[in-house]
């Protein structure tokens, strides 16, 4: 009988190719700094000292990085099996970040020299890991070696990881100012706490050192908090979705709430249910595409005179500015920020999806080696809750926030009167007014309220009008609460539709002058219905409905045409 073959231990050939698929996982620059932070910030959480602290050394000319912490550090008798590629000691822990095992390898072997010293409460000790970067093109199968060296032990627990970059990589990270490296660190890694966006205190802090490629060297003590677009601005510059709501009740006229939001940065903060759980968010809205480029100005990320360069240009000196503030999907797990941006499906006013922002904390989130990707469900969950959030905005503030306050033109009154007497006279015992609405909605609104005052509209008992500005009339018919539109044209209708600003579920009845045959069309077009109501011998809302709006099989819109009511 044959002796038992030890078939599972791969060979130099087979961690070479696994250690290549890790290293093609990632795609960002400061993937390795991200690595460095989330090991960091684990070994924190897990002594859990009065308040962390990290320190990160940036060296761009020597092309050499160190990051240390005080966290628990790594039993030295451990050190060799945990610097393995795919070895953890963190899958059963979910209260940390880190678990797939990868994030060292990635580090180890995209360094020219790896050099890790851990001070733990069973010992202190230094390894060394040369040419691990050199080792990925070679053809031989002699493995890179590790070297431990025993060190005096010290009260002072943590971790301190040094590595130098080959020289024959670019790296963007070493090319960024001090401010634009803090960006990147509190937005796209585990530095950033995003706990802190919902009321967290900041449970770390980290000394950056960062010596650029002109030789100067600059230092910045950061507070461990996620690196908010509203952080450098003044509380005057941005307003809370919900004061703004607050403040808008009773009669406020378009150009006060424009005064109230002109030029400035709306945000909104809450939960939402997806997937079973509490998923909390972050959001805001900026009144034009180009606000982003004003606040990553005012944070100093970038100087105004690069931004007015030709976009071709700037991209070609400059990258893809991944360190600017920018609108878009973005999330975090456990306090971590994912460093993944994903963009939002358009579900109607598409082109304002620029101007939107949020940030989303699953704390069942999942993502790929490398953090490119979340699975598709899990995705498409979040993207739902993101757009839903847009929606908010959208139907909230869209008509308000972008451009100067109304400012009135000159008003020739002679010339109004004129055009108003040269309208179709209105001719009717049934109405007060002398001439046919053309394109007035507002005149539509009037003639309306002046039949209903004069018993012409049997039925209807109106509550309020214009409440929260979300429809025109809320109203009772019989014995139904019902929702009413008002629209001269019934074209106008379908435009609220397209922007979700209404929805056609929620509307009961709407009031038109009249139905064209251009209607009949842009209906036809649309895949709808639109059936005029048949008077039987006795008539009763049939007297007041003149057509139905029907999609499949939702109830119907009923629709009130004023002109067969006043001629």
């Amino acid at each position: 009988m044959s002796s038992p073959i030890d078939f599972l231990t791969p060979t130099a050939a087979q961690i070479r190719h696994q250690v290549r698929n890790i290293i093609d996982s990632y795609n960002h620059d400061w993937d390795l700094i991200a690595e460095l932070a989330q090991n960091a910030v684990d070994a924190i959480r897990i002594r859990q000292p009065s308040k962390g602290h990290m320190a990160l050394t940036v060296d761009a000319p020597n092309r050499r990085i160190q990051f240390e912490d005080n966290g628990c550090g790594i039993d030295p008798t451990k050190l060799p099996n945990l610097l393995a590629p795919f070895s953890s000691d963190k899958i059963d822990n979910t209260a940390l970040i880190g678990q797939k095992g990868v994030g060292v390898s990635f580090v180890i072997f995209s360094s020219a020299t790896f050099r890790i010293e851990t001070r733990h409460e069973n010992g202190a000790s230094e390894a060394t890991i040369d040419g691990a970067w050199a080792w990925i093109d070679s053809k031989t199968d002699n493995l890179p070696k590790l070297s431990i060296n025993p060190r005096q032990e010290s009260r002072d627990f943590g971790t301190t990881v040094s590595i130098t970059l080959p020289d024959v990589t670019d790296y963007e990270f070493f090319e960024l100012s001090l401010n634009q490296l803090e960006m990147v660190l509190r937005s796209r890694t585990a530095i950033g706490d995003t706990e802190t966006i919902w009321g967290g205190e900041a449970t770390s802090s980290t000394v950056i050192t960062f010596t650029d490629l002109n030789g100067e060297k600059h230092v910045k003590e950061v507070e461990g908090r996620y690196f908010l677009p509203t952080e450098r601005l003044a509380s005057k510059q941005y307003i809370s979705l919900r004061d703004f709501q607050e403040w808008n009740t009773g009669e406020k006229t378009d150009a006060q709430k424009r005064r109230r939001l002109y030029n400035k940065l709306v945000y909104l903060d809450g939960t939402r249910q997806g997937g079973g759980r509490r998923i909390r968010f972050w959001a805001c809205f900026v009144p034009s595409r180009k606000s982003w480029d004003t606040l990553s100005v005012s944070a100093s990320l970038i100087e105004k005179e690069i931004l007015d360069l030709n976009p071709v240009v700037r991209q070609q000196d400059y990258g893809d500015a991944e360190y600017l503030f920018s609108g878009g999907m973005y999330t975090s797990t456990r306090g971590m920020p994912t460093g993944i941006r994903s963009d939002i499906p358009p579900k109607g006013s598409a082109g304002y999806l620029p101007n939107f922002f949020i940030v989303l904390d699953d704390p069942q989130l999942r993502f790929d080696i490398g953090r490119k990707s979340i699975p598709g469900r899990q995705l498409g969950m979040l993207r739902e809750i993101a757009s839903n959030v847009f929606r908010d905005f959208v139907n909230g503030i869209k008509k308000y926030i972008g451009g100067e306050p109304d400012v009135q033109d000159a008003w020739d009154r002679t010339a109004t009167f004129n055009e108003i007497r040269d309208l179709p006279i209105l001719a009717s015992p049934n109405t007060l007014f002398s001439r046919r609405p053309s394109g007035q909605e507002a005149t539509v609104v009037a003639l309306f309220f002046e039949l209903l005052g004069r018993g012409r509209l049997p039925g209807f008992v109106p509550y309020l009008s214009g409440y929260k500005s979300k429809y025109d009339l809320y109203s009772k018919f019989r014995s139904s609460d019902v929702v009413v539109e008002f629209k001269y044209a019934l074209s106008a209708l379908f435009r609220d539709f397209d922007d979700e600003a209404k929805l056609f579920d929620e509307i009961d009845i709407v009031v038109v002058w009249e139905i064209t045959e251009a209607d009949h069309e842009v209906v036809k077009t649309r895949g709808l219905n639109l059936d005029e109501v048949e008077a039987g011998l006795d008539p009763g809302d049939e007297a007041i409905f003149h057509f139905d709006l029907s999609l499949w099989s939702t109830k119907p819109i009923r629709i009130v045409c004023l002109k067969e009511l006043v001629l």
